[in-house]
This record gives C-alpha cells, sequence and structure tokens, in this order.
C-alpha cells in the first residue's frame, strides 16, 4: 500500500525522533537515520503504508520517487 502523504499525518505526530515529517509541498518524507526502528509510526499508520526495511532496521515509505533504470 502507497503513501497516501496525510494532512495530518499521524505517523508524523507520534514518531519520537522526528524521523517522519511533512514537506512544505505536503509529502510526507523521511530520514532513515533518525528512525530507531521502534515501529510507532506503522501502529499509528491507517493504510499500513510503513515497513521495516530488512537492510536498515528502520522504517521505510514510499515517497514519490520515481526510479529509472
Amino acid at each position: 500500500m502507497r503513501c497516501n502523504h496525510c494532512k495530518d499525518a499521524p505517523c508524523v505526530d507520534i514518531c519520537p525522533t522526528e524521523a517522519l515529517f511533512t514537506r512544505e509541498d505536503g509529502i510526507v518524507d523521511f530520514d532513515k537515520d533518525r528512525c530507531i526502528g521502534c515501529k510507532s509510526c506503522m501502529q499509528a499508520c491507517p493504510y499500513d503504508a510503513l515497513y521495516i526495511d530488512p537492510e536498515t532496521s528502520t522504517a521505510a515509505k514510499c515517497n514519490y520517487i520515481v526510479r529509472i533504470g
């Protein structure tokens, strides 16, 4: 499931390290270097759009970046 970039994103509100934040353009973005892997954001997300990246052991989500190639 893709992130819906909620206007009042519960994942942003609950993140204890502010790893999740809302950019000026309204996209909910993520800083993996700040994430402690507590999974609070996963529990708060009404769309189950967050997951734990097995390579980094941090939360991860879509952020509208399109990768080509």
